[in-house]
């Protein structure tokens, strides 16, 4: 395969604003998709374009070139072996795909919610550009098919809700691993605006509260693919859809139960993972429909062919595109056929005798297997093959079938054909009226103990068939009156490895529950059920309170079988795990004696929108087990993984450690405060960080937060915190929206639901106090290690001693070691400062002027702010001159006396605390930094395009003015105070001295 890539010409200034920036280009696979004859020089010809437009979104810092997995899968699918294409694919109406890419320069589009919507703007000029270059084609095309990577997806949404949109210029789009419910990053006040306007719109469109959005989104089908747990940069409850988008225009699915890839795959992988790309290239071949305008084909069609492909089949609601839901509803897509069968060829099965089919090597059975449903009992049907079925009217070969029967005469006007199974010298036959559901039994991993080892075994690429199986419930077995299980007793004689297995039984002996719906009950006790062992081929376990996707869970399974030598079944059993909404489906393969699972779920999320019941919430499992070689009951325990526990909570609360440790810092700086006020002394940080970590206030702390979660669920004051955050005004109406379709949305605080898990906040705190314990410790050491970078210069230059002995140093100070001017120095501590002794800390000094070019330069950094640089640039900035003036301020104290040494380190130990909370503020500034940065480094001149208040950058340098003043005054030996900090605490505490200031 060689790649090419062709930048289009036409996408220049005159086509869009950004074009200066951003660019667009075609993607074509050399030897296979169709290019210009001078393809090797930059040409405007684009004549050869004769497929169907698709446009790949990068996301955040992603490239163009992410494009060539996609496109390179679909152009060798639909290119390929005739015969490989017919058989995988089956649509006369498919066509090559022209596939686009936008090129941002990697930009930074998780960061920054204006550079999102610039994104989305320029987009829509490029759909309205790639749709002009096929308008001297005949029957143009009206529509792009988008494919959006991680941010990419988000874009997508966001070109639908502006002003620029091209109507019905889109009509499918397809995301990989797209935050859709919350955004990744909320440092930035306009990403959480963009994500509130975008997914108001998209509410509104399927709502039909609003009319240009309903016409927009009414024909829109939206695929959100996620990689599951293997994605540590993106939660993946973060990519749900459910609370905007209908199922009746798209869902949400996890790479682990797409068919033939049954893994996780990581963020970056799902662009190029092999097995997903295949998937994804064979469902867009599959909607393809040339002929239309749109060149897809209508919605519910395309929602029929990405639930075959990307759904495990096991779904209800996939059961909609089932041949065994048509039939049973006697609509008019079903066909059943006229069977004769030689009774000689003929087994039969029923509940009241023998209901377990089991054909291999040693038994093959008959040709034909007829399972008798009873019309007064709820039944259900499993069965699980190794083999391959097709459709039985299959002349190519002699198939392995499975059928559904009625012998009623209504159905006779829906025959498309009469299959006789008998001979001359038949005696007797049966007459059956059936429709083949074999195109309904679904592709499961192979779970073999010998052959295979990983899932990844048996999918696509894997050197290992796959298993077959399907569950049928009374809902569609009420309908008829028998299953047929026609067989190849030539093909299992072939291979010892092959089977077919399957049984009816009662509905209600099929499924158990294991705890109840409480998950404090869980935490504490957790719970356990015992299956017996005459269990049904597949057996479900319904687990009501493990819903939280904070947890992790822990199953141990146990045959509590006597015999010592346990039994081999056919194949071993396996587990599927699955919730809906999402759309989640797991395989748990090769389970044995005492085999331990770990469980992750996406089901209730914290800040994710969920529906309020949650009886159908709880995890569920699927246990398929070779019941004819029973192992003896199986005892099923289930309990909390608390380890794998904490690993979840600090993949979705990794944000929230700034906010405590931002938290911490500020009641450490006011805890110092308060402790200068009784003890006219302003401690250090560390001090700071014990007094607020005492046990009384340790305690109260542990009370406040803890009791926050429920607080914050309260409709009352809820309402009253949303009111009070401008960012998230625009939000009340969607969550209103919301509410009344039977959504809850916990935005606040935590996103708990769970009130049992209260202690999740302070364990945030206790980890928050020691990072920001931490954080001191690193500045204390690089304040001690230029301290004695500059003791050694001022020593070594034999600056040191007259600096000394100017300041009022004893002589006999000369003769002191290191080691005692370092435990002199250390001595500087607050419990070693007397009252009198801060008194002259705390002297008044007169008022001075601002020097000029002090002056010039802050007047500069404003500026700046207002017209070009975001105000983040200048916050980051007094961060680094803060620690400068902390490293200035501590070189300082080592070269001066015993008194002025004492004023300093008061004043050191307040500019350390105030360099720790402006350490821990700067990752909120640091992301619009890195974009603006970028800019710079793309040529991008443009001033830019947010973030300009001055008045978010004023106050800040205005008190770094002020330190630095405080800092010099140190230097020139003065005696200082901080009334200037005071103001707001004199107030509160009026009856303090009027000689005492903080």
């Amino acid at each position: 395969m060689v790649p090419s890539y062709a930048r289009i010409q036409g996408m220049d200034s005159a086509a869009s604003q950004y074009a200066s920036k951003y660019s667009l280009y075609l993607y074509r696979e050399v030897g296979k998709d169709s290019v210009p004859a001078n393809h090797y020089e930059q040409t405007e010809d684009m004549s050869f374009l004769n497929g169907i437009p698709v446009l790949f979104i990068p996301g955040n810092a992603g490239s163009y070139k992410q494009v060539r997995s996609i496109a390179a899968e679909t152009s060798n699918l639909f290119f390929g072996d005739d015969d490989t294409r017919e058989q995988d694919i089956d649509n006369p109406h498919m066509k090559n795909f022209d596939f686009f890419a936008a090129d941002f320069n990697e930009d930074f589009t998780a960061f920054h919610g204006q550079t999102m919507m610039e994104q989305a703007n320029f987009l829509n000029e490029a759909v309205k550009l790639i749709l002009s270059l096929y308008a001297d084609k005949p029957n143009p095309p009206t529509s792009v098919v988008i494919i959006g990577h991680s941010m990419g997806g988000i874009v997508a949404r966001a070109m639908l809700a502006l002003p620029n949109y091209v109507e019905e210029s889109v009509n499918t789009i397809i995301t990989l691993a797209s935050p859709h419910a919350a955004a990744p990053l909320t440092f930035d006040a306009d990403v959480v605006k963009m994500y509130s306007l975008v997914d108001k719109f998209w509410y509104e469109g399927f709502q039909n509260i609003s009319q240009i959005a309903y016409s927009r989104l009414a024909n829109l089908s939206l695929i959100s693919i996620t990689g599951g747990g293997l994605d540590a940069t993106l939660p993946a409850d973060y990519t749900a859809i459910g609370h905007l988008v209908p199922l009746s225009n798209g869902f949400t699915v996890y790479t682990t139960g797409i068919p033939s890839i049954w893994s996780p795959v990581d963020h970056l992988a799902i662009v190029w993972c092999g097995q997903l790309r295949r998937v994804i290239a064979k469902s867009l071949l599959e909607i393809a429909d040339i002929s239309s305008p749109s060149r897809v084909y209508p919605l519910e069609k395309r929602m029929n062919v990405f639930r075959k492909n990307y759904l495990s089949g096991f779904e209800n609601y996939a059961l909609q595109d089932s041949i065994a839901f048509a039939s049973s509803v006697n609509t008019i897509q079903s066909e059943f056929h006229n069977l004769k069968i030689d009774t000689q060829l003929l087994n039969s099965y029923s509940l009241d005798k023998e209901s377990h089919m089991k054909l291999t090597k040693d038994n093959v059975g008959k040709k034909f297997n007829l399972f008798t449903i009873p019309p007064t009992s709820n039944i259900s049907f499993s069965l699980l093959t190794s083999l391959k079925f097709a459709s039985i009217n299959d002349t190519k070969s002699d198939p392995r079938s499975l059928l559904l029967c009625a012998n009623k005469d209504i159905l006779r006007d829906k025959l498309i054909s009469t299959l006789d199974f008998t001979n001359s010298g038949s005696d007797k036959y049966a007459s059956l009226y059936c429709s083949d559901i074999s195109k309904d039994l679904h592709a499961v991993p192979r779970s073999d103990s010998v052959q295979v080892q990983l899932l990844a075994d048996s999918s696509f690429l894997g050197n290992q068939s796959p298993f077959y199986g399907i569950h049928l419930d009374s809902s569609i077995l009420s309908k008829f009156d028998s299953i047929l299980v026609v067989n190849t007793p030539g093909d299992l004689r072939k291979d010892e490895n092959a089977f077919v297995i399957g049984e009816t039984s009662l509905q209600e002996n099929t499924v158990d529950t294991l705890g109840n719906s409480e998950l404090i009950s869980l935490l504490f006790r957790g719970a356990d059920v015992s299956l017996p062992s005459n269990r049904p081929l597949m057996f479900s376990i319904q687990i009501p309170s493990a819903w939280s996707s904070l947890l992790a869970y822990k199953i141990s399974l146990h045959f509590t079988n006597d015999d010592k030598h346990s039994k081999v079944g056919i194949f071993s059993p396996f587990i599927r795990q699955w919730s809906d909404d999402p759309y989640e489906s797991k395989w748990h393969i090769n389970i044995g004696d005492k085999s331990t699972l770990t469980l992750f779920c996406h089901n209730i999320a914290p800040f994710i929108p969920f529906k309020v019941d949650k009886k159908n919430k709880g995890l569920n499992l699927q246990l398929w087990s070779d019941n004819d070689i029973s192992n003896g009951p199986l005892d099923v325990n289930l309990s909390i993984d608390y380890i794998m526990s904490l690993r979840l909570l600090v993949l979705r609360y990794r944000l929230t450690v700034v906010s405590f440790c931002v938290m911490t810092c500020l009641l450490v700086i006011l805890r110092q405060f308060i402790y200068f006020r009784h003890f006219k002394m302003f401690p250090n940080f560390q001090t700071g960080l014990q007094l607020i970590t005492s046990p009384l206030m340790f305690v109260i702390s542990v009370v406040v937060l803890a009791n926050l979660s429920w607080l914050v669920k309260i409709p009352l004051i809820n309402q009253i915190l949303s009111l009070l955050d401008p960012v998230t005004f625009r939000d009340r109406e969607l969550s209103s929206f919301m509410y009344e379709n039977g959504y809850q949305w916990n935005k606040l605080y935590m996103g708990l639901e769970e009130d049992s898990l209260f202690l999740i906040p302070v364990i945030f705190y206790c980890i928050s106090i020691f990072i920001v314990f931490l954080t001191y410790k690193v500045i204390s050491l690089l304040l001690f290690i230029f301290g004695a970078c500059v003791r050694g210069f001022y020593k070594a230059t034999g600056v040191y001693a007259q600096k000394r002995e100017a300041h009022g140093t004893p002589v006999d100070a000369e003769n002191k070691t290191p080691k005692d001017l370092d435990k002199e120095a250390s001595s500087l501590s607050p419990t070693s400062l007397s009252p009198t002794s801060s008194s002259s800390f705390l002297l008044r000094i007169p008022g001075r002027s601002i020097k000029m070019h002090r002056l010039l330069i802050a007047l500069a950094l404003v500026t700046l702010v207002a017209f070009y640089v975001p105000f983040q640039v200048i916050t980051v900035i007094c961060c680094f001159a803060q620690g400068i003036n902390c490293l200035k301020l501590y070189g300082i104290i080592k070269t001066k006396g015993d008194s002025s040494s004492r004023d300093g380190q008061q004043l050191l130990n307040f500019q350390v605390s105030i360099l720790a909370l402006m350490l821990w503020v700067m990752p909120i500034d640091i992301p619009i930094v890195i974009v603006h940065i970028h800019n710079l480094a793309i040529n991008w001149r443009t001033a830019f395009s947010s973030h300009h208040n001055i008045l978010s950058v004023l106050p800040i340098m205005l008190f770094l003015e002020r330190n630095e003043y405080l800092t010099t005054e140190i230097a020139k030996g003065g005696k200082l105070n901080l009334e200037w900090i005071n103001c707001s605490f004199r107030k509160w505490h009026s009856e303090l001295k009027p000689d005492i200031h903080l």
